[in-house]
């Protein structure tokens, strides 16, 4: 490698030669870098050349250049069919680039947009397809991190018949070794990896990944195949994740009723918050994906997973609980100094084109709700910071919720309990969000404690669960007036214990009478 980098933008290298290969027009742009189509002059066949963009070269550690480098080391590592191959990697120029395989076709996403959603047969052959990848992947400990429809090449076979595909899956370049420490110090640095409508509600958590956070992501994506659209939907960053965390999306049966009840029952099990909900790997997945397809051919329509020997997908309501818990670790890591990054990092990346339109009386002056929300939580201290996020035009129920919590705890501090009690007011009675409406409870009480009405204090959060509060944003406060509750307990029965001690020594001794003398 050398030090000399650009310093502009790429600009059109068509007709440019790296190496053995010649460049012949530009395919498309992504996050990290340009892809172009080539000839490879030695064996004079097409592939894909991936250029990295000269602005990912800026950052002074090196990592996207090493994530770069990684893509191809992780995907090169592995050869299948079903997975795009990386051919290998070079540097010229001071340009960095991947060379592979390339799929005369067309994505997922594309696929869908053009032919609308697929009929089962075609659905479960792609899923058959993308879950083999995912196993042999798995196999090689290598998480995908990105499993997206754009991810997703779809080329034809050499029949006509336009509904039998192969499926491909590509970009391994946020792929993770699942036991290789670099590797993950690759990407720990503040930033969430991943695309928010596909994203696993662990990985918004930015925890441990497996196997089967990729499962969430492909259950997500089959749901997007099947519906024509992405399960979650929202005009911020945040609406998104906080949907995947807590939210059950609408029943794919309901939206695709001519689908059949166990390709309805897999997806569903794919998107179960709790990972141990889903299946355990991609290599169940899969078995489970030609059991549906063989019941599928068959005509078995209504077969459901029990039928078919699958276990059924675990309670909703539990779920819910554990997404809601998930939520409230997330908007907490948000509020951390690595947080704030990865949220930064989270909510700038390029709109998606399946999510809704800005608001109406945004312009482009008015700063976005994620700007206003981002400063809030580098400034957590700042009630300007917070009070521009409640009063942004595009009235987000969430980030308002959540700054009328931290601006009614600045105010509860300072004892301006009139302004505390309003914004807890406001969440408990207006927000939807369970969740919040707790904490702006439990606000509520904090003045009523503070104001030394104790006991009407705790009346107010006694129902609560002490597991549910921990970590969230109201927990000091809870935990305050939890604690005075139990020191009255403990206070009550010692003078209860010494009541009756004392009561035991005051009272004069039994007196029995002697046994009779029978003489």
């Amino acid at each position: 490698m050398t030090d000399k980098q650009p310093t502009l933008d790429l600009g059109d290298l068509a007709e440019q030669t790296l190496g053995e290969f010649k460049l012949l027009r530009r395919l498309g742009r992504g996050g990290m870098a340009e892809v172009y189509l080539a000839e490879q002059t030695s064996l004079s066949r097409f592939v894909a050349v991936k250029i990295l963009l000269p602005e990912m070269l800026k950052d002074a550690d090196g990592v996207p250049l090493k994530r770069f480098e990684q893509e191809a080391r992780t995907a090169g590592s592995i050869n299948h069919a079903n997975i795009v191959q990386v051919y290998t990697i070079g540097e010229q120029n001071g340009l960095h680039y991947i060379v592979q395989e390339f799929v005369e076709g067309m994505n997922l996403s594309e696929f869908v947009k053009r032919n609308g959603p697929p009929d089962a047969e075609t659905g479960l052959r792609i899923m058959e397809h993308v879950a083999t990848a995912l196993k042999v992947a798995g196999q090689a400990g290598i998480v995908h991190r990105d499993i997206k429809p754009e991810n997703i090449m779809l080329t034809q076979d050499d029949s006509n018949d336009t509904s039998v595909v192969t499926a491909k899956v590509a970009d391994f370049g946020l792929a993770q070794l699942a036991q290789t420490s670099e590797a993950l110090n690759l990407t720990q640095r503040g930033t969430t990896m991943g695309t928010p409508l596909y994203m696993s509600p662990e990985q918004i958590n930015g925890q441990k990944l497996d196997e089967r956070s990729d499962l969430y992501s492909f259950g997500v994506t089959c749901y997007h195949m099947f519906a024509g659209r992405a399960p979650f939907r929202g005009e911020t960053a945040m609406a998104v994740a906080a949907q995947h965390l807590q939210d059950d999306a609408e029943p794919l049966a309901e939206r695709r009723p001519d689908l059949p009840k166990a390709v309805c029952g897999l997806i569903d099990r794919m998107m179960n918050k709790e990972p141990a909900d889903r299946f355990p790997d991609a290599n169940t997945l899969l078995e489970a994906v030609l059991k549906a397809k063989s019941a599928t051919a068959d005509g078995q329509i209504d077969m459901s997973l029990s039928a078919l020997g699958i276990p059924s997908i675990p309670s909703k309501a539990a779920a819910r609980r554990s997404g809601r818990n998930q939520l409230l670790a997330f908007v907490l890591t948000c509020l951390s100094v690595g947080g704030v990054a990865a949220l930064i990092g989270y909510v700038t990346r390029p709109t998606d084109p399946f999510s809704v339109k800005p608001a109406a009386n945004s312009s482009n002056t008015q700063k976005t709700i994620e700007d206003v929300m981002s400063f809030a939580l580098v400034n957590p201290e700042s009630r300007a910071a917070w009070r521009a996020v409640i009063e942004h035009p595009s009235d987000a129920p969430l980030e308002g919720g959540w700054a009328r919590i931290h601006l009614g705890r600045l105010y509860l501090e300072t004892e301006r309990y009139d302004r505390a009690r309003e914004l807890f007011s406001q969440v408990k009675s207006t927000n939807q969000e369970s969740f919040l409406k707790q904490q702006g409870q439990i606000g509520l009480a904090a003045i009523a404690f503070k104001k030394g009405q104790k006991e009407q204090a705790w009346t107010m959060v006694e129902d609560m669960s002490r597991d549910e509060l921990a970590n969230t944003a109201m927990y000091e406060e809870y935990n305050a007036i939890r604690q005075w509750d139990q020191e009255r307990r403990r206070q009550a029965r010692r003078e209860a214990n010494a009541e009756a001690t004392s009561a035991g020594e005051d009272a004069a001794p039994i007196r029995k009478d002697p046994p009779p003398n029978d003489n």
